[in-house]
């Protein structure tokens, strides 16, 4: 007897490689971040079917910002171009996205794009009692400026009650990935705070973490940040409330 699977989406973020798993194979994604600029406006994505089971994809473009908490948003991006737009993949096949600019125009800043690839679930019955999984996988795609690349993360912290607001808001012209960050007091005898996920801050964007205090109030602190730039360390006074 035929049981047909309930459908879960999975989304799947992107760091050093993709490879997204279903069943006994998956689907592996070439490269897993595109570089655009004034003079390579277009790229090509491969994906690859390791799997013994057919895909179906939906291609999307999507303009990536950020708004005044730094949450990520997304809208349809008509200038971004992705084709084919719908694919099939026969297991061990291997199929090429053309990406491209269809507008060019001088940009003082970086623009941000994920390209979104979404699993189409088949009408056919499957022989499987559990959930299927639906693969979604995102791709980043940046627009350098016109202008010379500036990056310029600026720290800033400030007391609230027990809890301290630390802000890193980017003043340059392109994103800065931050992969781990540690918070101390001035003479790093106390750990205050540690994060260990990625976060991209897109040129003009700010991200705020919100540090709970069990012990003695510092009043500057000591901040080791690792990004794609390499090792930061800076002091920031803490102002009060």
């Amino acid at each position: 007897m035929f049981h047909r699977a309930g459908w879960v989406l999975a989304c799947i973020g992107l760091a050093a490689a993709i490879v997204a798993r279903a069943s006994s194979g998956g689907v592996a994604v070439s490269p897993v971040r595109i570089d655009l600029d004034a003079h390579q406006r277009s790229a090509a994505l491969t994906l690859t079917n390791t799997d013994t089971r057919r895909y179906r994809f939906q291609i999307e473009a999507m303009r990536w910002t950020q708004d005044a908490d730094g949450e990520d948003v997304y809208a349809p991006a008509p200038e971004l171009l992705a084709n084919p737009p719908l694919l099939e993949l026969a297991p061990g096949a291997s199929r090429v996205v053309r990406v491209g600019l269809l507008d060019a125009w001088p940009q003082t800043v970086e623009s941000a794009y994920r390209l979104y690839i979404t699993e189409i679930p088949s009408a056919e019955p499957v022989h499987t009692t559990g959930l299927r999984i639906l693969l979604r996988l995102g791709v980043p795609l940046y627009v350098a400026p016109t202008q010379p690349l500036r990056r310029d993360l600026r720290w800033s912290a400030r007391l609230d009650g027990r809890s301290l607001h630390l802000v890193a808001e980017n003043q340059g012209n392109v994103h800065v990935r931050r992969a781990q960050l540690r918070v101390f007091d001035a003479q790093r005898a106390s750990l205050l705070h540690t994060d260990n996920g990625f976060r991209d801050i897109l040129a003009g964007s700010r991200w705020r973490w919100d540090i709970p205090l069990q012990g003695p109030v510092p009043t500057r602190l000591k901040i080791e940040a690792n990004t794609d730039e390499g090792a930061e360390r800076v002091v920031v006074a803490v102002s009060g409330p």
